[in-house]
């Protein structure tokens, strides 16, 4: 699974939906999340399930040809954001306590393992190609709910030529350096 990884599985009946609502207990959700990683296994390993709740960027095909030159500087700017997510823990920890609503101090531990679940593992992938077997499952699914036949080709949906261009150019991996 990738990115925002794990998380998906919270979408079964019963279980408690991830991220926490508003006005959920943020910290009994986290702890009940972890214990379920660790009872269960490494979730990782359902790699078709990771596009469902993947993190991504999503625009047409009209804009970004009308204006590839934003579209690119958005790319570089989420690109350059993984990077530093990936290389400052301690902001990024900070960052998932604010908006997650929790203390950082006393919430340490669980945080420190979201992170490393869903970031410092490369589930936040440097390159963060789609991944196509789980996209494909999920225009699949989305296909048999409205009654589509035939199903539509999944590179329909999918257009990388920004994310290839600044590949192939070696900016990605200029981050890493």
């Amino acid at each position: 699974m990738s990115r925002s990884s794990s998380w998906v599985l919270n979408r079964a009946p019963g279980r408690p939906q991830w991220p926490p609502s508003a006005g959920d207990d943020h910290v009994s959700a986290l702890l009940q999340r972890r214990e379920e990683i660790r009872t269960q296994g490494d979730s990782r390993h359902l790699k078709n399930a990771r596009c469902v709740s993947e993190i991504g960027l999503v625009a047409s095909r009209d804009y970004v040809a009308k204006n590839r030159l934003i579209a690119k500087g958005l790319m570089q700017a989420y690109l350059e954001a993984i990077r530093d997510i990936k290389k400052n823990k301690e902001a990024t920890l900070k960052v998932m306590a604010k908006y997650l609503r929790m203390e950082l101090g006393s919430n340490r531990d669980i945080l420190i393992d979201a992170y490393d679940e869903a970031i410092a593992s490369d589930e936040l992938e440097r390159k963060p190609y789609p991944n196509r077997d789980g996209m494909r499952l999920a225009v699949e699914l989305i296909a048999k709910q409205r009654n589509i036949s035939p199903i539509p080709a999944i590179d329909n949906f999918i257009d990388t030529s920004l994310l290839e261009e600044l590949d192939r150019s070696g900016f990605i991996d200029q981050l890493y350096r």
